[in-house]
C-alpha cells in the first residue's frame, strides 16, 4: 500500500478504536463525561442513536480508505490479464485507415521494451496482435500472424503491387474467414493485368462464400487523382457494419445488409438506378456518403429502378459532386425513402448562374421556397468576384456552394425573386453585411419574419435598414408618384411588424443604435420581445449605455453561452477524408508504403519483438 494511504489507514484505525471505547464507556453509563452539557444532549450521548451515529461515521471513514487505495493502484500492481486488456485497448486503432500512415508498428515495439514482465505479458496477449498492415517488414508480418493466435484479424493493406501483392493474397486465402476488418487498396498494372487479377481474386474471396465475422470492409480502386474505375460483385458478408467503397461499382445481386449502418461510396462510378438497387439492400443504413468525382460526366440520368425502399433510421446524407439533374433524382427518392435525414449537398455547376432556379436542382428550389428558416453563411474565397457560402434551409437540407457568382447581396435579390412566402426565421452570418437598401428591399418583401440572427463585423446598416424611412427602390418609386401628383406623403408602413425576436452573435455593434432601435419599435408597437447574445458583450460594444437599458426594452434577455461551442463547425466545411480519398501522390503509390528507410532512428525495427533482441 502507497505510503500515503498506509497513514490515512492507521489515523482511521485510531480513531476507530478511540470511538469505540468511548461509546462503549458513555453507553454503559459509568462515566459521564460530559457534566456540563444540556440533558437532551446527554440522553442522546447514552442512548443506541449515538452508536448508530458512531458505526455511520466509521463505515465512511472505511468506503474513504477504500476509494483512495483503489485510486492508488499502480499498473505495475495489476494482474496479468488486465495488464494485457490495457494494452489491448491501448494499441487499438479504431479507424482502419490510420494505418496507412504507420511505417512499422512502434507502439508494440516500446511495450515490449518496458520491462521483462510486460515483455511476456504482452508475448501471450493475442489480441494485442491482431491489427496488421502489410506495408510492414515482412518478418513482422509473419511474426504478428504467429502470435494472434484464433483472434479476430485487422488487416491493412495499401497500394497493392507485385512487390507484397502475392503475400497478401496468400494470408487472405488462408484467414479470410476469422477477418473481421478488412482495408484493401490496389493499383491497377495495364502491363500485367495484375488489376484484373486482383479484382476476381477479391471477387472470389469475399463473395464466394459467406463471411460471418467481416463487420468493417473498405475497398479502393486505382489512385485518387485518375479516373479509374473496376466493376465487381458485393460481399457476402451478412454482419456488415461498415462498407466503404471508391472507384468501385456493385454489380447486381441478392446479397443483402441487414445490419450495414454507414455506407460510404466515393468516385462513384454508378448511376442513379444502380445506387437505388443497391441501398434496398440495406435496410438499417443510418449514414450515407456519395460522391462522384469532380470531372466526371454523366448524361441526363433517370430513375430505371422503379424500385421502392423505405430507410427509417437514415439520419445523415451527404451527396458531393453530382450534376442537378442528376442531383434532383437523388433527392427525391431519399427524401420520400428517410424523412427524418438530414442532407449534406454540394452543388458542382453553378458558375454564371444568377438565378437559384438556374443554381439549385428543382427539388431544392421547390424545398427553398416553402422553407420557414434559412441560414446563409458567407465565408472568403481566393477570387475576387466569386462568393462561396453554405445555404441552410428545411427540412434539414445544408447546401455548399462554392465559386458562386452571386454575392450575399445578390442573394438576397435571388430569394426575392424566387419568393420565399412561408420564410419566418432568417440568420445571417458574414463578414459585411450588403448595403441598406438591399437589406430594406429584402426584409420589405418577406414582412411576416419573426426571427433574425446575426454575425457580421458590423451592425449599422441592419439598424438603418430597419428604421420606418430606409430607401428602398419601390418606396423611391411611390414617392416619386405621390410628389408629381401633388399629393401628401402618409407614414411609412413599420418594416417588419412581427419580428420578435433578435440574436446578435459575435458581432461588434452600438449599444446606442441596439437601444434606439428597440425603443422605436416599442414605441410604435412591435417590441421585440427575445435578444439573444453568444455572451456578455462587453468587449463587443463600443459606447457606454448600461446593459440594463437594454435588458428593460424587451421581456427575455439572454445569453447563449455555448453558442461558440455549438457553432465551432459551423462555416466552410473541410472535406475529411475516410481514407479512402486521398489526393496525395504518395499516398497510393508503391514508393511510399514500401520505399525509403522503415526506421526514423538506428534501431533495428524488430528490436523488442523477439526475446533474445535485448535479453
Amino acid at each position: 500500500m502507497p505510503e500515503g494511504i498506509d497513514e490515512l489507514y492507521r489515523g482511521f484505525q485510531t480513531e476507530l478504536e478511540a470511538l469505540i471505547v468511548q461509546a462503549r464507556v458513555e453507553g454503559g453509563g459509568h462515566v459521564q463525561p460530559f457534566p456540563n452539557y444540556d440533558p437532551k444532549v446527554l440522553k442522546f450521548l447514552k442512548g443506541k442513536s449515538y452508536l448508530d451515529y458512531i458505526q455511520k461515521n466509521l463505515a465512511r471513514s472505511m468506503a474513504r480508505v477504500n476509494r483512495e487505495t483503489n485510486y492508488h493502484v499502480g499498473i505495475g500492481r495489476l494482474p496479468d490479464e488486465v495488464l494485457g486488456r490495457i494494452m489491448t485497448y491501448y494499441v487499438w486503432i479504431s479507424k482502419l485507415t490510420r494505418l496507412r500512415h504507420m511505417e512499422s508498428p512502434k507502439t508494440w515495439k516500446v511495450l515490449c521494451l518496458v520491462c521483462t514482465r510486460w515483455r511476456n505479458v504482452a508475448f501471450h496477449t493475442p489480441s494485442l496482435w491482431n491489427q496488421i498492415s502489410f506495408s510492414w517488414e515482412p518478418r513482422l508480418v509473419n511474426l504478428f500472424f504467429e502470435r494472434n493466435g484464433v483472434c479476430p484479424l485487422s488487416l491493412f493493406a495499401m497500394a497493392i503491387t507485385d512487390r507484397y501483392g502475392d503475400a497478401f493474397k496468400e494470408r487472405l486465402e488462408k484467414e479470410v474467414d476469422r477477418i473481421s476488418r478488412l482495408f484493401v487498396g490496389w493499383i491497377p498494372d495495364a502491363r500485367e493485368e495484375s488489376a484484373y487479377v486482383m479484382d476476381r481474386f477479391l471477387e472470389d474471396q469475399l463473395c464466394s462464400k459467406e463471411l460471418p465475422n467481416l463487420t468493417n470492409l473498405y475497398l479502393s480502386y486505382g489512385k485518387a487523382m485518375l479516373s479509374e474505375s473496376t466493376a465487381m460483385k458485393p460481399p457476402n458478408a451478412p454482419n456488415l457494419l461498415l462498407l466503404e467503397v471508391r472507384g468501385i461499382k456493385f454489380l447486381p445481386s441478392t446479397i443483402s445488409f441487414p445490419k450495414l449502418r454507414a455506407l460510404k461510396i466515393r468516385d462513384s462510378p454508378m448511376t442513379i438506378s444502380e445506387i437505388f438497387s443497391f441501398l434496398t439492400s440495406c435496410p438499417s443504413l443510418g449514414i450515407l456518403t456519395i460522391s462522384r468525382r469532380p470531372s466526371s460526366y454523366f448524361a441526363t440520368e433517370s430513375d430505371l429502378s422503379m424500385e421502392t425502399f423505405s430507410l427509417p433510421k437514415l439520419k445523415k446524407v451527404t451527396v458531393r459532386y453530382f450534376n442537378n439533374s442528376s442531383l434532383s433524382l437523388l433527392l427525391n427518392k431519399l427524401i420520400e425513402s428517410a424523412p427524418s435525414a438530414s442532407f449534406d449537398l454540394s452543388l458542382s455547376d453553378v458558375r454564371g448562374a444568377q438565378t437559384l432556379d438556374k443554381m439549385f436542382p428543382e427539388t431544392l428550389v421547390s424545398l427553398l421556397r416553402s422553407s420557414p428558416e434559412i441560414s446563409i453563411d458567407v465565408f472568403n474565397t481566393y477570387l475576387k468576384d466569386e462568393t462561396s457560402y453554405i445555404l441552410t434551409f428545411a427540412p434539414k437540407i445544408q447546401v455548399k456552394v462554392e465559386r458562386c457568382s452571386l454575392d450575399l447581396k445578390g442573394l438576397l435579390s435571388a430569394l426575392i425573386q424566387l419568393g420565399v412566402p412561408q420564410l419566418r426565421n432568417i440568420k445571417l452570418k458574414c463578414d459585411r453585411l450588403p448595403d441598406v437598401e438591399s437589406l430594406a428591399e429584402f426584409f420589405v418583401a418577406c414582412p411576416d419574419l419573426l426571427k433574425i440572427g446575426l454575425e457580421t463585423k458590423e451592425l449599422k446598416p441592419f439598424f438603418t435598414a430597419m428604421k420606418s424611412d430606409a430607401p428602398t427602390k419601390d418606396r423611391a418609386l411611390k414617392d416619386s408618384e405621390e410628389n408629381s401628383e401633388g399629393a401628401t406623403s402618409q407614414t411609412t408602413p413599420l418594416i417588419l411588424p412581427h419580428l420578435g425576436e433578435l440574436n446578435i452573435f459575435e458581432s461588434p455593434y452600438s449599444r446606442s443604435d441596439l437601444k434606439n432601435f428597440l425603443s422605436d419599435r416599442q414605441d410604435r408597437g412591435a417590441k421585440v420581445h427575445c435578444l439573444k447574445m453568444a455572451h456578455d458583450d462587453e468587449e463587443w460594444s463600443y459606447d457606454d449605455i448600461p446593459l440594463k437599458d437594454i435588458k428593460a426594452l424587451v421581456d427575455v434577455f439572454k445569453f447563449v453561452p455555448e453558442y461558440r461551442r455549438q457553432n465551432q463547425n459551423y462555416g466552410p466545411r473541410s472535406e475529411a477524408s475516410s481514407g479512402l480519398e486521398c489526393h496525395c501522390e504518395g499516398c497510393l503509390s508503391e514508393e511510399y508504403h514500401n520505399g525509403g528507410e522503415e526506421s526514423e532512428d538506428s534501431m533495428d525495427p524488430l528490436a523488442g519483438f523477439y526475446d533474445d533482441d535485448y535479453w
